[in-house]
């Protein structure tokens, strides 16, 4: 009977250890690749201005505290809890080929890291005693799985949606005009083997072009596409891009009270540390015209017009005057019932 009782216990134990290494191999494959990817980016002209990982966010500041930006100071704080290490880097005027490079080296180090890594992990699980020898084999078997997955993923051809996509937005960035870029709806395109996640990253840059030419039809189908998705289960980040797309559609262009505190509510925390002047413009359309609060939506709208004019975070000339436009009009609205304007 002990020796029943000894052998459970060991075998508990073995489980245990098993599902230990694997939980720390998926953290720890995480924090590699963004740290990987972050690294190479910048060596190529990117510029890292975030990183979240666990319970806290690293972000490029600016001097007022209120604005992500790459010429800002790095900062620390407490952050909702991220399973997955997740890096923002800006990519002012990188090119096709230099996206390209950075995959591509991004790969190629990941790999010659990997293969130390896995080697190590199994001769130490090899050589030392249970229960520690399955902490090491968790965590072989989960970096195999993981390390096997970012080796198909980044060598599979991709429905060819995410490279139109990124081609637009780097002629909008290399001063096409906004008149001349053209993002037609989903199922114009030859993309039918798209991936959930490239279809939404596609609608969310197709949402955008749209807001700025101030084109309402493209909107509308973009809005209504995004919310027939299910994005319960998104990457943190991405779920809030959605979130907040959403909330600014719902809050204005068609308001659904329902919907658009469904949106907020998802992703509250984060649209509310959203300092820059997009940010707070959709907070105060979302007080105005969903909440009915005017000294809320008062608050936002000035912290909008201060970021507008600070200009520390990345703007295009295009997307500048979008902001100005919108945030006049809301202001517009507030002062035709208290005649006290916001904006010079």
């Amino acid at each position: 009977m002990t020796d029943i009782l000894n052998n459970i216990r060991a075998t508990s134990m073995n489980i245990l250890m098993l599902l230990l290494g694997a939980i720390v191999s998926f953290y720890l494959f995480g924090l590699i690749v963004a740290c990987v990817e972050g690294l190479v980016a910048n060596s190529n002209g990117a510029r890292t201005v975030s990183f979240s990982f666990l319970w806290w966010k690293w972000q490029k500041l600016s001097s007022d505290g209120t604005t992500v930006s790459e010429k800002g100071k790095w900062k620390v704080s407490k952050s909702k809890f991220r399973i997955i290490a997740e890096l923002l880097y800006i990519r002012t005027n990188i090119t096709a080929e230099q996206e390209k490079k950075i995959r591509r080296h991004t790969y190629l180090i990941l790999l010659i890291i990997a293969l130390p890594v896995l080697a190590g992990t199994f001769f130490a699980g090899y050589f030392l005693p249970a229960p520690f020898r399955y902490f090491f084999f968790g965590l072989l078997i989960m970096l195999t799985l993981l390390a096997v997955t970012v080796f198909r993923t980044r060598n599979s051809p991709g429905s060819g949606l995410e490279q139109f996509r990124a081609d637009k937005t780097r002629e909008l960035f290399e001063g096409k005009p906004i008149s001349e870029i053209e993002l037609p709806p989903l199922e114009e395109l030859p993309y039918e083997n798209a991936t959930k996640m490239e279809k939404i990253m596609y609608s969310l840059s197709r949402y955008r072009i749209a807001e700025m030419k101030n084109d309402l039809a493209a909107l509308t189908e973009t809005a209504h596409f995004l919310t027939e998705q299910d994005t319960e289960k998104l990457i943190p980040g991405m779920q809030v891009a959605v979130d907040g797309t959403l909330v600014n559609y719902y809050s204005f262009r068609e308001i659904n009270a329902a919907l658009a505190k469904k949106y907020y509510e998802r992703s509250r925390l984060e649209l509310e540390k959203d300092k820059d002047s997009n940010g707070r413009r959709r907070l105060a359309y979302y007080a105005y015209y969903i909440e009915g609060d005017r000294e809320k939506a008062k608050k936002y709208l000035a912290e909008g017009i201060k970021a507008l004019d600070a200009r520390e975070t990345v703007m295009l000339d295009v997307e500048h005057d979008l902001e100005e436009k919108m945030l006049r009009y809301l202001e517009e609205q507030l002062k035709a019932n208290d005649g006290n304007a916001l904006m010079p």
